[in-house]
């Protein structure tokens, strides 16, 4: 129970047990495991070997994904491969490079990634493990309608409105609770109504991944009467015109 920690490596070759046991090295846990059914006496040899190491494992992160960046420590040999999981090492993919995506995860959600490398031997490094929580996912937000105008047949809207995580792809537009327009404008104008009545006007935004606002409400009321000026166009008084 005390292997060498650091600078050796296993010697398969030369470690083997007198009735036929089987010995195998798991690098990350520094374990020396026998497989036997018997009583058995084994001879366990190391080799000194400077093996490359991990010395700190970055991470960048949206709400779908996390970049892994890998540093190491040179060795006696060049790293050849790494290998990642994001499922606290259950399965792992193989890259060449430093760097792996994963792409595909969860909003708001924690992952145990796991990361090693090997050198162009074939031996392990320490393995790192780091704990990211993905980017929680932000929606779209109506911040406020604006009534532009009002006639006695229709009324005019602007609507001020933020993405989130993604920007504003569409506008949704229902007045007296009536079925939903779509438009990509952030202005309105509903026509045909009746004077002097006050109409509900509601509001939603769908950002570009297809994710939607909370539905902002308004109210607005059509003019009832249309007033003459008290001076005719050209400067008169009303009775000559």
């Amino acid at each position: 129970n005390t292997w060498p920690e650091e600078g050796y490596i296993f010697n398969k070759n030369l470690s083997g047990c007198e009735n036929g046991g089987e010995l195998e090295y798991n690098s990350q846990n520094n374990t020396v495991n026998l497989l036997t059914n018997k009583s058995d006496k084994c001879y366990v040899y190391f080799d000194k070997y400077n093996v490359a190491k991990i010395t700190n494992v970055t991470s960048t992160k949206t709400t779908n994904s996390v970049t892994l960046t890998v540093t190491t420590e040179a060795g006696e040999n060049p790293i050849d491969k790494y290998y990642f999981s994001k499922d606290n090492g259950n399965s792992y993919v193989e890259s060449s490079t430093s760097s792996y995506t994963f792409s595909g995860l969860n909003d708001n959600t924690t992952y145990t990634f796991k990361v090693y490398a090997k050198d162009t031997l074939g031996y392990e490094t320490n393995e790192e493990t780091v704990q990211v929580t993905t980017n929680a996912y932000v929606n779209p937000t109506v911040n406020s309608i604006t009534i532009t105008d009002t006639t006695t047949s229709s009324i005019s809207i602007s609507v001020n409105a933020s993405g989130g995580t993604n920007s504003v792809a569409t506008y949704y537009y229902s007045i007296n609770n009536g079925a939903y327009t779509s438009s990509t404008s952030n202005t309105k104008t509903f026509t045909g109504l009746s004077k002097g009545t006050t109409y509900t006007i509601k509001v939603y935004v769908k950002d570009t991944n297809g994710v939607d606002s909370s539905v902002k409400t308004t109210s607005a009321e059509t003019i009832n009467e249309i007033f003459l000026a008290d001076v005719c166009s050209n400067g008169t008084n009303l009775a000559t015109c």
